[in-house]
């Protein structure tokens, strides 16, 4: 099923749609791996993504369990999660000021650039009980 058209998408479904070369509203394990190898991962972490990723949220974002752990953009707010960043609401529309507030309370001055261990950071900052998929950070981060 083809996505929505770019002006019907919420903030969080044209970022997903990044990930979504082809335009069909479907994410593929593959093209989360070469969305993260294009923003600047090395091949591990790029392959670490897209196992997470996609073990982690295709259940969400699909209706029905997906052996390929495929993602669907349309339905990407589904896998929001209770520790993430809020940069994004439950609608999935963006926040401007909850991102600002997130990167000014997680990053180091000049804030231009987010690390790993920022990443990592911000993640423990925002866990919330019982967010299994954040426990699983934290238990490995450290």
């Amino acid at each position: 099923m083809p996505s929505k058209s770019k002006v019907e998408q919420t903030a969080l479904e044209k970022h997903s749609a990044f990930f979504d070369t082809d335009g069909d509203g479907i994410i593929w394990p593959m093209d989360t791996f070469v969305g993260c190898r294009a923003i600047g991962f090395n091949l591990l972490m790029a392959t670490l993504a897209a196992i997470i990723i996609h073990s982690g949220l295709s259940w969400a974002t699909m209706r029905f369990p997906d052996p390929l752990f495929r993602l669907s953009v349309d339905n990407m707010q589904k896998a929001m999660h209770g520790s993430d960043s809020t940069t994004y609401t439950a609608q999935g529309d963006f926040d401007e000021t909850r991102f600002n507030r997130t990167f000014e309370l997680y990053t180091q001055p000049p804030h231009t650039s987010m690390s790993l261990g920022d990443i990592i950071t911000m993640l423990n900052g925002q866990r919330n009980a019982y967010d299994f998929v954040s426990e699983l950070v934290h238990i490995y981060a450290h």
